[in-house]
């Protein structure tokens, strides 16, 4: 007999099949094995090279999906369909109205199903395609449904949480809440409310653009909408899969998260792109794992030089890193901490340097620190001395990316023989290094130029 896990144990974290999608689930996936199948299949009435199902055979034939989807989800497995219902055909004497099939299929998944409705959210695009359409307003959203295979479920909403607007922020810091007194629950008693740290919590809205890839795809998904809902329903090893893969969309973005990855098409050209897609996503991943495991090891060293000053921190995977120390007074810090080398090359024996960028900054984008929960402090480590140097981050503004950033070798010298010492870059930014067992120290240096500014 098959094993049908030999796929996902080989050697890459992904296997993309020309097959239906419905019939690879059943024979190519253990029962109980799934942690999301996420997919965006054919649109109700929308006429594509991959074919039109239309809304009065929808239920029928996506029903086969959904039965193997049940089947081989985990017990605490999610399915989410993004999907949008083309409007049906204007008949004689009738305009063309919109059709019910996706409500029709989100009651049928608890009714029929038997799963649970974690939510109905809403893609809003900022780019829809006009339609000329003159009997309703514009189409401009799709639909995401989202369920659980167990009626009590997790998911992990720091992972997708959103940054706070600064009117938010404002309000917070200036306002006490109080109650109402007109009989509403909202604030049951007078309060302050103080921002998470990961960032404000997730709305069941997202917003952004059609993605502007064209192919031999019709349809092609933008990424941002299956990464959300892999981040809050998996974790890293567990398996995602998508029955209608289409481009890879899904796929690209699972492995990229360190996720394992089926996916189906019955369309040999596009089970071939989404498969180029894919591996190139999980070459890029791997090279990041190494390049993330070498910060996290980096950035605990860091912690492990407050010391006593270290009053808490923020999860030590994460980019910047927060820290509240004690130095003697309290204050929380954006750390952006960056390794400085002396890559061979067109670059002078005495000169270190890193590469200045920020969590998110793309290609042709100007860079900026975050200020939300605290000061920037802007931090290279130069292993080959065992120093820190601590940047003017007001000098760094505004930066392109992966800018680079010099320091010379004799400021790392000076800090070993004296602990603590400062150095002037040609730019005229003071720069303050200490010897690592002597961070805290180096730190408070820090503070004491720029108060004396």
């Amino acid at each position: 007999m098959k094993d049908k896990s030999e796929h996902i144990d080989s050697q890459l974290p992904f296997v993309v099949q020309c097959n239906d999608g419905a019939e690879g689930m059943l024979s190519e996936l253990e029962d109980n094995s799934v942690k999301l199948i996420y997919g965006s299949p054919p649109y109700p009435n929308a006429d594509r090279n991959y074919g039109n199902w239309h809304s009065d055979e929808y239920i029928e034939k996506i029903t086969p999906f959904i039965d193997a989807a049940v089947q081989k989800l985990r017990p605490d497995g999610f399915l989410v369909i993004n999907i949008k219902a083309n409007r049906e055909r204007q008949k004689t004497g009738i305009n063309s109205r919109r059709s019910l099939v996706v409500e029709k299929l989100a009651l049928m998944l608890e009714e029929h199903w038997h799963m649970y409705c974690v939510d109905i959210e809403i893609w809003i695009k900022d780019n829809p395609v006009p339609t000329g359409l003159r009997v309703a307003c514009q189409d401009a959203y799709e639909q995401i449904l989202w369920f659980s295979k167990s009626g009590r479920w997790k998911i992990n909403i720091d992972a997708i949480r959103r940054p706070y607007n600064e009117e938010s922020l404002r309000s917070y810091a200036q306002n006490t809440y109080k109650p109402r007194g007109n009989g509403l629950s909202y604030v049951r008693k007078e309060k302050r409310i103080t921002p998470n740290l990961k960032g404000a919590l997730p709305l069941n809205i997202i917003r952004g653009s059609v993605s502007g890839k064209q192919g031999i795809h019709q349809a092609v998904q933008p990424g941002y909408i299956p990464q959300k809902y892999i981040k809050a329903c998996t974790k890293p090893n567990d398996i995602v899969v998508d029955p209608w893969v289409g481009s890879g969309t899904t796929g690209v973005e699972a492995v990229a998260l360190y996720r394992r990855f089926y996916g189906f098409d019955i369309n040999k050209d596009y089970v071939a792109i989404a498969n180029e897609a894919i591996n190139e996503s999980y070459e890029a991943a791997m090279i990041k794992s190494r390049l993330t495991q070498s910060r996290i090891q980096l950035q605990q060293y860091f912690l492990s030089k407050l010391g006593d000053a270290l009053v808490e921190h923020s999860d030590v995977e994460e980019r910047p890193l927060l820290v509240t120390i004690e130095i003697p007074f309290k204050i929380t810090l954006t750390v952006y901490l960056f390794p400085s080398t002396n890559p061979p090359g067109g670059r002078a024996l005495n000169e270190y340097k890193f590469n200045l960028s920020v969590p998110s900054q793309k290609r042709g984008e100007r860079g900026s620190f975050d200020r939300t929960f605290g000061d920037p402090l802007l931090v290279s480590y130069i292993a080959d001395y065992d120093v820190f140097a601590i940047y003017d981050a007001e000098k760094h503004q505004s930066f392109s990316l992966n800018a680079n950033v010099q320091i010379r070798q004799e400021a790392a010298l000076e800090a070993m023989l004296k602990n603590v010492a400062t150095y002037k870059r040609s730019s005229g930014e003071i720069v303050v290094t200490a010897y690592a067992p002597y961070l805290v120290d180096g730190i408070k240096k820090w503070f004491d130029l720029h108060i004396n500014l």
